[in-house]
């Protein structure tokens, strides 16, 4: 087992997955119970929104088999306005679920680097009262990053790589929002193509555990999508953790033995 402590040199790419992939098997059951919870209830909410409200029909209003009058048009957008609303619904709570699991597993990653121990429930709390920042941080940085897409692809893809380390910039160092991205820009510095290949890589090992899921998930029938959400479940915890050592590696690059002095961004 490695010594608790903030590491004292720059981590290469495959020094980081290698790290985050021993962590991970190391507390295999902790850092991936926010992930299989939110798969689970991601799952189980889906299946009950399809049994409960049907996919809006596949129908042409205007074939020539059926003459289309004004009056059918509330009941052809009904399920349409119902499907669409609770399928938002349901995505926003995806959406926030995913940052809570992913800002346990930052603090849980963290502590165990620093420390050599760590406690879930008490990464639950301290997540907790971080999400809101995590949240809004996460709406700024994807609107910059799809504005970024739009505008030729390639600018898109640096500011994803600048702010890489804003999860950890908010739940290891205690920055506000803004403070986060801020920290996060300065942190990756000169090593976005280190940070790309790192992504490369991630990138393929989660379109692995993908393929694996989709594989083993189509015997299961009707309750596929639950089956295969809880097997990709076991790659996020990898990407998590691999960007809090990212983090630590930047740190490092810095020259920075321990967290930042000044004042710290408050929570909102």
């Amino acid at each position: 087992m490695e010594t608790p402590g903030k590491p004292s040199r720059e981590y290469g790419v495959t020094e980081i997955i290698e790290r985050s992939i021993n962590l991970y098997l190391r507390h295999f059951v902790n850092l991936y119970l926010p992930f299989l919870a939110t798969a689970i209830v991601n799952g189980l909410l889906g299946l009950l929104i399809y049994a409960v409200i049907p996919a809006p029909p596949i129908w042409f209003p205007f074939s020539y088999t059926y003459t289309f009058t004004p009056e059918d048009l509330p009941r052809f957008l009904a399920p349409l306005w119902t499907f669409a609303g609770v399928a938002v619904l349901t995505g926003i709570l995806s959406w926030v679920l995913a940052n809570l699991a992913t800002g346990v597993a930052t603090r849980y990653a963290s502590d165990v680097i620093e420390k050599g121990r760590a406690d879930l429930s008490e990464s639950f709390s301290y997540t907790a009262s971080r999400l809101l920042s995590l949240l809004i941080a996460g709406i700024i940085t994807g609107i910059l990053i799809v504005i970024g897409l739009i505008l030729l692809v390639v600018p898109g893809v640096i500011i994803f790589l600048m702010f890489a380390v804003v999860v950890p910039s908010i739940i290891i160092e205690r920055q506000g929002i803004f403070e986060s991205l801020g920290r996060s820009r300065k942190l990756m510095g000169r090593r976005w193509l280190k940070a790309l290949a790192l992504f490369i890589l991630l990138l393929i090992i989660g379109a692995v555990v993908s393929l694996a899921a989709s594989g083993i998930s189509i015997f299961f029938g009707p309750i596929q999508p639950l089956v295969s959400a809880i097997i990709t479940a076991v790659f996020n915890p990898i990407y998590a953790v691999a960007i809090v050592h990212l983090y630590y590696a930047m740190l490092a690059k810095e020259g920075e033995a321990k967290t930042p002095e000044g004042p710290i961004g408050p929570p909102i």
